[in-house]
């Protein structure tokens, strides 16, 4: 993994290379409580993924991710406020 991003508290966006190529990976983690002195590492907190719980991006579906973002948020907001859905 080449760095991690915390969305919200079990929720991390992650960066990391497989087989010579990078993946954005969003995905929902745990850390468990009874075991959580063994987990430590010098670098914080060890993270488990939570299985079927996230998706992992190629770079080219990262990039098709945030050009559609701005349509993405057209709908929020049309959703969101119901004066704009009569314009």
């Amino acid at each position: 993994m080449l760095k991690r991003i915390v969305l919200e508290n079990n929720r991390h966006v992650t960066v990391s290379k497989f087989r010579g190529k990078l993946y954005v990976h969003i995905r929902d983690y745990f850390t468990p409580e009874q075991d959580s002195a063994t987990l430590q590492s010098p670098d914080g907190p060890t993270y488990i993924p939570v299985k079927g719980k996230g998706i992992a991006l190629t770079l080219a579906q990262w990039d098709q991710l945030k050009a559609i973002a701005p349509a993405v948020d057209a709908i929020i907001l049309k959703a969101t406020d119901p004066e704009r859905d009569t314009q």
